[in-house]
């Protein structure tokens, strides 16, 4: 490629390319917005690709990444959500086996008591039952997870 500077011929603010023998040739049209043809032409391997051509293929890989990131952001989103509905299923099933232990506890301390009579029977009949509803939900729930 010349070597290109300011016009030393007529108007010195033009920029132009200087030829081996001194000559010039203009690089911008005269309205001063774009280059001229012959100057695009002749140097096209050195100026490189079209400012359009660059646009368009970063467009495009700016594009792609916007959608990576947006179909990233919603994994990330569905992994949030499926961690909170396991850490509350985690907890249910911590509580029901609070539930069982409450139960049992409370079987043992009526049986402790020695004494036998009806109401503590129907007592301790009435607690395995509930205890036995807790542990069928349990299992029931640790299946579902």
């Amino acid at each position: 490629m010349n070597p290109i500077g300011f016009s030393k011929k007529g108007n010195n603010t033009e920029i132009v390319s200087f030829g081996p023998k001194g000559g010039e040739s203009k690089n911008f049209k005269s309205d001063g917005f774009g280059r001229q043809k012959s100057f695009t032409d002749k140097f096209s391997k050195a100026l490189g690709p079209r400012a359009e051509e660059i646009i368009d293929e970063y467009g495009d890989t700016i594009k792609e990444k916007q959608q990576r990131l947006a179909e990233a952001e919603n994994e990330l989103n569905l992994a949030k959500s499926i961690a909170a509905k396991k850490e509350k299923i985690e907890l249910q099933l911590q509580e029901f086996i609070q539930k069982i232990d409450k139960t049992q506890a409370r079987i043992d301390a009526i049986q402790s008591e020695q004494v036998s009579n009806l109401e503590n029977e129907a007592e301790i009949q009435r607690l395995k039952i509930l205890k036995k509803n807790y542990q069928t939900k349990f299992e029931n729930k640790k299946k579902k997870n």
